[in-house]
């Protein structure tokens, strides 16, 4: 397959590889004009994205504000699974009051569950002081337990939601969306490798900036030497890839015309992980460049008919 390598950095946009997936969203808007969806979660391998759906629901062009996005761990448990699992799930819809606001489906339909709980009870001789605190506790837990599960599953991920941080990070995660499209495409070892990494380099920038407090001045410093790290480590994925296709190519009809191989450089080895994947990478790439080269070189060169 093709490597797709981007040239710039605009910023993720909302379901790049399923683009029916916010059709279909805003299709079912169109459908229930008695109910409000609110965003639109697109789950990856690394998290997820929740993009905040127009007001509009005839909406059909233009860019979606990113609302939230989450970081999973690199290595996550049963626990944290769950956790991100039930952070994910489908948003309940909610259901427009005519004096104002807005009920879910969920509480409603627990509310009408525990009125004809009610009668029946009352029906059986159960005592109404111990019905009617039942009735009024169900629709309760219905609308205020799953914000409580909510907070408790963020413990175990890492989200981020004030727009500033979101902002920041955004560069970021389209760098990081490209690497893990790169080793998917090409699922080498290197590649593999630095989608681990750029993960973890995620993991560890989002602890930043879901601190309680402002992140400190040496922060911003840091995203924006990680952020540097990430740009050069999927261009050298890209790179990678570019190379190890031509390599496939060049097995596969071998021509005679090839390019100039490229000299190896002795580069001095990096302290930093996503450098040392980056500098793996480029290794690769001019090594895969090189075989492609002398491929091209032996199907060029006159072959002798007494061997």
């Amino acid at each position: 397959m093709h490597p797709n390598p981007h040239t710039t950095n605009t910023g993720p946009r909302p379901f790049a590889d399923q683009p029916h997936r916010l059709q279909q969203a805003l299709h079912q808007a169109r459908r229930t004009p008695f109910t409000v969806q609110e965003h639109l979660d697109e789950h990856t391998a690394w998290g997820w994205m929740r993009w905040a759906l127009p007001d509009d629901p005839w909406f059909a062009d233009g860019d979606l504000p990113l609302r939230q996005i989450g970081i999973r761990p690199p290595d996550p448990t049963l626990r944290d699974r769950c956790a991100y699992r039930w952070l994910t799930r489908r948003a309940p819809a909610r259901i427009e009051l005519d004096h104002g606001g807005s009920v879910t489906a969920t509480t409603l339909t627990a509310a009408l569950a525990a009125l004809v709980g009610l009668v029946a009870a009352l029906k059986h001789g159960i005592p109404a002081g111990i019905a009617l605190p039942l009735t009024i506790l169900l629709p309760l837990l219905a609308d205020h337990l799953p914000a409580r599960l909510d907070a408790r599953a963020r413990r175990y991920v890492r989200t981020i939601d004030q727009p500033a941080a979101v902002a920041r990070l955004r560069p970021l995660i389209a760098w990081h969306i490209q690497i893990n499209q790169t080793a998917r495409h090409h699922p080498t070892a290197e590649q593999r490798h630095a989608a681990r990494l750029s993960h973890r380099a995620l993991w560890q920038l989002a602890a930043l900036l879901t601190h309680p407090a402002a992140p400190p001045p040496p922060a911003d410093g840091q995203l924006a030497v990680e952020a540097q790290h990430l740009a050069d480590l999927a261009h050298r994925c890209a790179e990678a890839a570019a190379a190890h296709h031509q390599l496939e190519h060049a097995i596969a009809q071998p021509t005679p015309d090839h390019p100039d191989l490229p000299r190896a450089e002795e580069l001095a080895a990096p302290s930093h992980p996503l450098a040392v994947a980056a500098d793996t990478l480029k290794d690769a790439a001019t090594a895969s460049r090189h075989a492609a080269g002398r491929l091209h070189q032996l199907d060029a060169s006159p072959t002798d008919p007494t061997h």
